[in-house]
């Protein structure tokens, strides 16, 4: 009998690694591409999850959780009705929801006010892009007066605080460069919804940035922002985090950009395509910003990658997308997408 339940006891790692393997399999074959029912379904699971506090929850994970969740919810919302959807008065109202969070004192309470932007280049550009997005999927004459003077004054404070670093900071002495893309997309995005005035600001900045690109002529991941100096070069999760921004600054340098990108960072491992975290020949571990690094493939990385790798209309786009769904182990339950995991710890929901 003992020796029986040592047996089960060893081989049930080996099952459940069996049982996933198959699921996964199972659901990298059969998966549908179906983005429109995939986002609002997802949306519907996000909303669940933020009625349950979940920004809350992430900021306990992440330095910047609670203004990353809500900026991304409320942008997905903003993708949604500018795709999928001409009119939906609860994704205007998701949109509000997440904005009003990230303007709370909750949204600012891990930034510093007294910086060279106001409470610095990370909460700066996604509250500004967000707000940005929102205007430009209200009809003009919906607009808030109050809203679009508050975006006006936030990409004036952008392009000040920027007129002399090309990297400004987000905290006291660390500059990322993914932020400051946020923060210069918010000044492209102005200039598509209002009178065109930073033109010229955005194209100068586009050859500082050249000037300063790392060793496999990338955008590096951390600077000092006195100087400039690369800390860290170029890695997945940030490279892809800016591609999906900075398409919208310069077509141009979007491209060369994304050449560089797929030679370093596309890979594959057991048959899978996807993102490495750090470039072909060099290795590292995750962290806060990666994610789960599994033999060396990002798992940010690779999610957020897919959106400037579809976004160039890439053979690989439908085989990436169906491998994220099936690793994702996800289900729809009750008009929501969520993952295995998930329906676990929301029994009373279901």
């Amino acid at each position: 009998m003992v020796n029986r339940i040592l047996k089960f006891a060893f081989a049930l790692p080996l099952i459940i690694v069996l049982v996933i393997t198959i699921i996964v399999n199972v659901r990298l074959h059969t998966a549908s591409v179906n983005p429109a029912r995939d986002l609002i379904l997802e949306l519907h699971g996000l909303k669940h999850s933020l009625d349950g506090h979940a920004d809350a929850e992430m900021q306990k994970l992440y330095p910047e959780g609670y203004v990353f969740f809500n900026a991304l919810y409320g942008l997905s919302w903003c993708n949604y009705l500018t795709h999928f959807a001409q009119d939906d008065s609860i994704a205007h109202n998701e949109i509000q929801r997440a904005l009003d969070n990230i303007n709370s004192e909750n949204g600012r309470a891990a930034f510093e006010r007294d910086l060279p932007i106001s409470y610095g280049a990370f909460y700066t550009g996604w509250s500004t892009y967000l707000l940005g997005k929102k205007l430009g999927v209200e009809k003009p004459a919906e607009r808030a007066a109050a809203e679009i003077e508050l975006f006006k004054q936030q990409c004036h404070r952008i392009a000040k605080g920027m007129e002399t670093k090309t990297f400004p900071v987000s905290y006291p002495g660390r500059a990322w460069p993914a932020d400051a893309v946020l923060c210069v997309s918010s000044l492209a995005l102005y200039d598509r919804l209002f009178e065109p005035m930073y033109q010229e600001f955005i194209q100068q900045w586009i050859v500082h940035v050249k000037a300063n690109l790392d060793k496999n002529g990338l955008i590096p991941h951390e600077v000092i922002p006195a100087t400039g100096k690369i800390v860290e070069e170029a890695r997945g999760s940030s490279q892809s985090l800016m591609l999906a921004f900075l398409h919208e600054i310069d077509d141009d340098f979007f491209r060369e950009q994304f050449v560089r990108y797929k030679e370093k960072f596309f890979d594959s491992r057991l048959g899978l395509i996807g993102i490495r975290e750090y470039p072909s020949g060099r290795y590292g571990l995750g962290d806060v910003d990666s994610g789960p690094v599994v033999l060396q493939m990002g798992a940010s990385a690779t999610i957020v990658g897919l959106y400037p790798i579809s976004y160039t209309g890439d053979a690989n786009t439908g085989r990436l997308y169906r491998e994220i769904e099936a690793l994702g182990l996800a289900r729809h339950v009750s008009g929501k997408k969520i993952t295995y995991l998930e329906c676990c710890q929301w029994p009373t929901h279901l």
